[in-house]
């Protein structure tokens, strides 16, 4: 069977194409990346992703609680008394965003935030991070949303 030569520039542009418009709105990751949806920007998945997978890590500086003055992108971390500043939006530097944060809510999500530990290398403390995770099978190019009003917890 022959490839056709003008098909495989064909996916390969759209492709491209594609990788360029969703770069422009946000972060493209490994499993998600950003681009507008019907309530402004939206994260949807790359690949098809199964129940259980890690999408990506809901990241931006730690903060101590008092801190968070305004901000519709900050995370308290469940036990401490930190939050992540995910827009960087009461740090007095910025970072870039994870794709995390472009998680909308939905009464039925297909995502959640889960609180991971690490053991942090050549310290003896562990750190507790905020992922995604699947938590049905999600199609490629289909939304994520998680629950907001449990905490982001399906």
């Amino acid at each position: 069977m022959a490839l056709c030569h003008s098909s495989i520039e064909g996916d390969g542009a759209r492709a491209t194409a594609a990788l360029l418009t969703t770069a422009a709105f946000g972060p493209v990751e490994a499993f998600c990346f950003v681009m507008p949806c019907d309530c402004g920007l939206g994260l949807f998945a790359r690949i098809p992703l199964q129940s259980g997978q890690f999408i990506s890590e809901y990241s931006g500086p730690r903060l101590p609680s008092r801190l968070h003055v305004h901000g519709q992108y900050v995370l308290q971390v469940p036990g401490t008394t930190a939050v992540i500043d995910g827009a960087c939006e009461n740090s007095p530097f910025e970072i870039e965003r994870s794709a995390a944060i472009f998680a909308n809510h939905s009464s039925s999500p297909n995502a959640r935030l889960e609180c991971w530990p690490v053991l942090r290398p050549g310290a003896l403390e562990v750190r507790q991070h905020m992922v995604l995770v699947a938590t049905r099978p999600i199609e490629a190019a289909h939304e994520i949303r998680i629950n907001y009003e449990d905490g982001g917890n399906a």
